[in-house]
């Protein structure tokens, strides 16, 4: 953690550095507090996310995680993996440590890679806004093209890993 956090951190002083040079120092200013007003708006949410990942580790035993989600489940862990990833909401912050606690409890390689690419490409709550902003014939053209992309990448990910 600490590595990508200095990355991060270099690659934010890098960033202000190119955009002192290219638009100045004034908006340079205004990108940056830009980013601490996103922050403020933000930070709150990772405290209950942190708090429900530590939750979780305490409330849900190893044993259940792994007979449910691990990598000798096979397909049944991967598809109820993709079930979850397509109906759970929430923004990276909060979905990721949530995934990742999972993980280190026995979740196997796997079914957080279907979870996380079901999540990502076909979460249920985006289904709104897309049919209204896209209409029926895009989000029916895009479903039918992403739908087996979850399965796909868990098999993979349970083949390679």
């Amino acid at each position: 953690m600490l590595t990508i956090t200095i990355v991060m951190f270099a690659a934010a002083a890098l960033l202000a550095l190119a955009a002192n040079k290219k638009v100045g120092p004034e908006q340079t200013r205004q990108g940056m507090a830009e980013g601490l007003r996103l922050l403020r708006q933000m930070g709150p949410s990772l405290i209950p996310a942190f708090l429900i990942v530590g939750l979780l580790d305490v409330l849900i035993s190893t044993e259940l995680i792994s007979s449910w989600l691990g990598q000798e489940a096979g397909l049944r862990a991967i598809l109820i993996a993709i079930a979850a990833g397509v109906l759970v909401a929430g923004p990276p912050y909060a979905i990721f440590p949530i995934i990742g606690g999972l993980f280190r409890a026995g979740a196997g390689l796997g079914p957080c890679v279907a979870f996380v690419t079901a999540w990502s490409i076909a979460n249920l709550s985006l289904f709104p806004f897309e049919l209204s902003l896209m209409g029926p014939r895009f989000t029916a053209m895009r479903l039918s093209l992403t739908c087996l992309l979850p399965l796909l990448a868990g098999l993979a990910a349970s083949f390679l890993g």
